[in-house]
């Protein structure tokens, strides 16, 4: 059986509090965290088992518990930069984030919370994309913004910058590797303040936490439908391009066939072209797609199919 959400609604400020201490805390992380708040029955109640627990584990000492001061102070730092702590199943937290293994159960929110809630297609790709690579990508994500998707990507230079730059007017979501109040890299400052006014920013990390290196390795997707980059090296956006869109059921329907759209696309004297295939059984196993004009629209057509 699969493990209960730790969240049946929305939480009160003595709950959110007891969240963040608890995932704050030593040796607490996403998995834990769901595993104590289902045993316990809440978080405050797992606090409060979590010295019994570690010394039944063996510790010479008891576990770090992330204190209420502290948590507090956090809270104030994250209301100072304009953001909301968010829990899962509450507004500003993408639905289809839930689903995947081991969900951060907050993150902090920073702009139009409405945009979580809407079809979201991922694209990240290589920090030093060419210019051919580049404009692709903004063609791509202002093509997918026309047919009603949020484009979603981690604000880092290159191609990153270039999904959110076409996607800001429509909609676009920044999952950040540091605090919400920490601009990197230094040069997005101002397109990560347009994001957190016009779009959305989304982090696990608290106020004045720095990015790390592992932190980007283990970005996200904020949805089922992802759009990344993929080649050797870092220069995978260079000359010929290779992109592939993937596309998983929705998580209502893992019992069921699950689906891929995976598509590439190369440049050459011809143009872009690009082809995708997918493994509805209801639909043809190949469709080419010569812009990404067809692309957006393949995609709203999964999108429609996935409902």
């Amino acid at each position: 059986m699969a493990p209960r959400s730790p969240n049946a609604g929305k939480l009160n400020d003595r709950q959110r509090l007891a969240w963040l201490r608890l995932i704050r805390s030593e040796n607490v992380g996403p998995a834990t965290f769901r595993a104590l708040v289902n045993q316990f029955g809440g978080a405050e109640a797992a606090l409060d088992a979590l010295p019994a627990l570690s010394r039944r584990g063996g510790r010479a000492q008891s576990i770090r518990v992330y204190g209420k001061a502290e948590a507090e102070a956090e809270l104030a730092a994250a209301a100072e930069a304009g953001a909301t702590l968010v829990a899962m199943g509450e507004d500003g937290y993408p639905p289809a984030l839930a689903h995947v293994d081991a969900p951060p159960p907050l993150l902090y929110a920073k702009g139009r919370l409405e945009l979580a809630e809407g079809p979201i297609v991922a694209m990240v790709g290589a920090q030093n994309g060419s210019a051919v690579g580049q404009k692709l990508t903004r063609q791509l994500a202002t093509e997918l913004g026309l047919e009603g998707f949020v484009i979603a990507s981690g604000l880092a230079r290159g191609i990153d910058t270039a999904a959110h730059t076409a996607a800001l007017e429509r909609g676009t979501i920044a999952v950040l590797a540091g605090g919400i109040d920490i601009i990197y890299p230094p040069e997005n400052a101002e397109l990560q303040r347009a994001i957190g006014e016009q779009g959305l920013l989304l982090t696990e990390r608290s106020p004045g936490r720095s990015s790390l290196p592992l932190m980007r390795a283990k970005r996200r997707s904020p949805s089922p439908i992802s759009f990344k980059a993929s080649g050797s090296g870092s220069s995978a956006l260079s000359g010929r391009a290779p992109l592939i869109l993937t596309r998983s059921s929705a998580p209502r329907d893992w019992g069921r066939a699950r689906s891929t759209l995976s598509c590439s696309s190369s440049t050459s004297r011809d143009g872009c072209s690009v082809t995708a295939s997918n493994s509805f059984p209801w639909s043809r196993p190949r469709t080419d797609l010569h812009s990404s004009r067809d692309l957006a629209v393949c995609a709203s057509s999964l999108a429609i199919a996935r409902r």
